[in-house]
C-alpha cells in the first residue's frame, strides 16, 4: 500500500492533501505492505503455503482514513473514467511503446 503515496504514482499529493483517482472512486483497490509482500515472497520461495495478507478500500474509504489520521480536509479530484484512463494509456503506448513510464503508473 505505501506504493499509492509514492509520486511515481502521482495518486496521493500530501502537499495539497489532493487524491487523484480514475473512475468513480467506489472502485476496489487491493494492496500489502511491502513488508508482507517481502515476508509472502520468503515464505513461497522456502516451500510453504502463504496467502498474501491484503487490504481491500476504495479511493473513497483511504480518504476518509487520510483525513482521520492526518486531521485535514483532502481534496478528491477524478482523472476522468476508467474508459478514459483506458485510452489514455493506450495512446501514451501507441505514441511511445518503448516508454513504459508514461503510462504504467496510471
Amino acid at each position: 500500500m505505501e506504493s499509492i503515496f509514492s509520486p511515481f504514482f502521482n495518486i496521493v499529493d500530501v502537499q495539497s492533501n489532493a487524491i487523484r483517482y480514475w473512475g468513480d472512486g467506489n472502485e476496489i483497490m487491493e494492496g500489502t505492505a511491502h513488508d508482507d509482500a517481502a515476508k509472502y515472497t520468503a515464505k513461497v520461495v522456502l516451500g510453504s503455503d502463504a496467502k498474501v495478507p491484503r487490504g481491500r478500500a476504495t479511493i473513497q474509504e483511504i480518504a476518509q482514513s487520510y483525513q482521520v489520521v492526518y486531521g485535514v480536509p483532502v481534496k478528491l479530484e477524478k482523472r476522468g473514467s476508467l474508459d478514459d484512463l483506458y485510452r489514455t494509456m493506450h495512446d501514451l503506448r501507441a505514441k511511445n511503446p518503448q516508454n513504459i513510464y508514461s503510462y504504467m503508473s496510471l
